[in-house]
């Protein structure tokens, strides 16, 4: 998978296939959106949301991995390697991060992985 890293002033974010809402900043996260295979919170790393069985049993593998005592350790890049690496090559990961203001730090990240082969329904 790619990881395209947005960032931006708000919390709400769309599905650029289906247009459909994946988060809204006063409605929380749509975890029910057909398009979102999980989501990741930048303070809770081991605990995503995760919709793909194959891609939660990859996750779990990884994750298991990490807390071997020869495993790697959980951080950032070990983490976004592993999105990176799963064989979806039409999935892709939006980590989008907070910012305050226009250049001000970065207030949190969400990782989301979405597949852009969904079908819309009409």
């Amino acid at each position: 998978m790619q990881i395209i890293d947005l960032k931006i002033k708000h919390h709400n974010f769309y599905c650029p296939v289906t247009g459909v809402p994946i988060a809204l900043e006063n409605e929380g996260i749509f975890d029910d959106a057909r398009s979102l295979m999980g989501y990741w919170h930048h303070e809770l790393l081991d605990e995503p949301v995760i919709n793909n069985k194959e891609f939660e049993k990859a996750w779990d593998t990884f994750l298991a991995s990490c807390d071997d005592e020869d495993g790697t350790e959980l951080d950032y890049d070990t983490f976004e390697n592993f999105l990176i690496q799963y064989p979806q090559p039409n999935w892709v990961v939006f980590k989008c991060s907070t910012i305050d203001g226009d250049y001000g730090p970065v207030l949190g990240t969400m990782w989301y992985v979405l597949n852009l082969d969904v079908e819309i329904n009409h």
